[in-house]
């Protein structure tokens, strides 16, 4: 079974920050889509995402072996 590597801080920021610019640029667009399903989805990434780096600088770094 392949063993799923974690992003690292810098590709989770860059991920956020796509993600971020996206959502920015679609409702610039289209004001009307702010309470759309394609809208939420992208939030709800963008959520996933930060939860995601918040919890990485929280964790002490493990001891490489």
């Amino acid at each position: 079974m392949p063993q799923l590597t974690r992003p690292s801080e810098n590709e989770l920021l860059q991920q956020i920050e796509a993600l971020r610019r996206e959502l920015d640029e679609i409702l610039q667009q289209s004001p009307e889509l702010l309470g759309s399903q394609q809208v939420y989805a992208l939030s709800s990434r963008l959520d996933i995402l930060i939860a995601t780096y918040m919890r990485s600088k929280a964790q002490p770094n493990s001891p490489k072996k």
